[in-house]
């Protein structure tokens, strides 16, 4: 999603964009945001005290889309822990993604305050793990419009918004 989130924004399509790679172009401007801790999830009724490599090992594993930073960052955890074998389904649907551990598919990978959340809503909950996932990074991409501008003021709000809500 976020090459077609940042090429969107490249060819204006879109005026801000929160996305997990910076776009470039010219007329466009990036902020780096506090990334996103990433976190395993798995069905509550099953969770465990910590989920480790055997269990890895022996589960269905999902993360979102081939080529997403998620995707790509999981991949490396597996690999620099000898899992390189695993196999990885990658989904793009986080609604899916939770129907998915609910029905004990497997475990998923998912950014921790948006797993917090989907817990109170279903039967999901964290797993703590021995494997390390990367965060997430995250950058506010927009158009750079004059300072006065009624959308620079938006675009300057929202950004003031998710940061403090990646801080909180």
């Amino acid at each position: 999603m976020t090459q077609v989130l940042n090429e969107q924004a490249r060819r204006g399509a879109l005026d801000l964009v929160f996305s997990a790679a910076p776009v470039e172009g010219q007329g466009i401007a990036c902020v780096e945001l506090p990334a996103m801790e990433m976190c395993f999830v798995g069905p509550r009724v099953r969770q465990r005290r910590r989920l480790t490599r055997q269990d890895i090992r022996e589960r269905g594993l999902m993360t979102f889309q081939r080529g997403s930073q998620p995707h790509v960052a999981l991949l490396s955890v597996l690999r620099e822990e000898g899992l390189e074998d695993k196999r990885v389904h990658a989904i793009s649907s986080i609604s899916a993604l939770v129907k998915m551990v609910e029905s004990g598919f497997g475990v998923a990978t998912f950014p921790r305050h948006a797993a917090e959340q989907l817990a109170l809503k279903h039967d999901i909950a964290v797993w703590p793990s021995d494997l390390q996932l990367q965060p997430l990074p995250v950058f506010a991409n927009f158009w750079s419009y004059p300072l006065d501008s009624p959308m620079q003021r938006v675009i300057q709000q929202a950004i003031q918004i998710a940061t403090r809500q990646a801080r909180a």
